[in-house]
């Protein structure tokens, strides 16, 4: 690829950066928050939460890392962090109340925006975009395989 066309993209992908801190109501909890909620949304086992451990090895961060931002999150009142009684070392992190009301607000945002930029960009070109996006995705998740195998 030419050095333009990354140059090329990567002043797109500032200026989106830049929107999201420009537009600060834009949303209610900081990005790296939301990802981390949503991560223990998605993967908890009937609303019981997923292990600490499990949650640094999906979100491919260190424990310490995920217990820093889970630690964050409960003073904030949206998750909680608990142990079984059967084994103390084993340790959860699931939604509060608050907690997923807040994510289900995020969604409803993320929703009526992106409903928004799809209208403006008609059907034909967000099909377009997501089969692109889709194929990045393909690739980037392919190169990242090839290079824990050393193959690259």
């Amino acid at each position: 690829m030419e050095k333009k066309n990354v140059d090329r993209i990567y002043r797109i992908m500032q200026t989106f950066q830049r929107m999201h801190m420009v537009n600060p109501n834009a949303s209610e909890i900081a990005r790296g928050d939301l990802m981390m909620m949503k991560r223990i949304a998605m993967n908890s086992d009937d609303g019981d939460g997923i292990m600490i451990s499990k949650l640094a090895a999906l979100m491919e961060i260190s424990n310490s890392a995920v217990s820093q931002k889970i630690s964050a999150l409960e003073e904030k009142g949206y998750v909680e962090r608990y142990s079984t009684k059967n084994d103390r070392r084993r340790v959860y992190a699931k939604m509060t109340l608050e907690g997923q009301a807040v994510l289900d607000r995020e969604n409803a945002r993320l929703i009526a925006s992106m409903t928004k930029i799809f209208e403006r960009m008609g059907e034909e070109d967000t099909e377009k975009f997501i089969e692109l996006l889709d194929k990045l995705y393909s690739v980037v998740n392919e190169m990242r395989h090839d290079h824990k195998n050393g193959c690259g």
